[in-house]
């Protein structure tokens, strides 16, 4: 369990109820009126919590957690990727597949291969497949060498 886990496990057990409820219903809603109708909690109310700083820290907490997880979602759903990504240069069946493969990639960090035409006599060039698996490689073996604290993870 990271620190960040741990710490938001921490601050929801002081939690009641109605703030437990708050906390989930503001990873959707945009403002704490927004939240606090949702949940049938007078504005006033869920702004005058005494431990409301504590609230807004779940908030938060909860936010890093969903994007870290997220984020683990993606870079999971690479190889897939790829796989579609090679049987759709050989294919061409389908325009609107090729893109949502191409931000699924660029979602996990495996940035696009730029191709370059140098040919150099007698050496056959990689195809471009080839180079973004090479790159998607290197990109799983960071992935599987980084520990889940030493990911980057940005404030909402």
């Amino acid at each position: 369990m990271t620190d960040h886990e741990q710490e938001l496990n921490d601050i929801l057990r002081t939690l009641n109820p109605q703030q437990l409820a708050f906390v989930a219903a503001r990873m959707s809603c945009t403002t704490d009126a927004n939240a606090a109708k949702e949940c049938h909690i007078p504005y006033r109310t869920a702004i005058g919590w005494d431990n409301k700083k504590d609230v807004n820290r779940a908030v938060w907490l909860s936010r890093v957690d969903v994007v870290q997880m997220a984020r683990e979602r993606l870079r999971g759903m690479i190889p897939m990727a790829l796989d579609a990504l090679q049987e759709e240069l050989s294919t061409r069946r389908n325009p609107k597949r090729l893109e949502a493969i191409r931000e699924v990639l660029d979602r996990a960090g495996v940035e696009g291969v730029q191709k370059h035409d140098i040919r150099v006599p007698g050496k056959p060039t990689p195809s471009v497949v080839e180079e973004v698996v090479d790159a998607a490689d290197s990109s799983r073996s960071d992935a599987h060498s980084r520990t889940p604290d030493s990911a980057p993870v940005s404030s909402p």
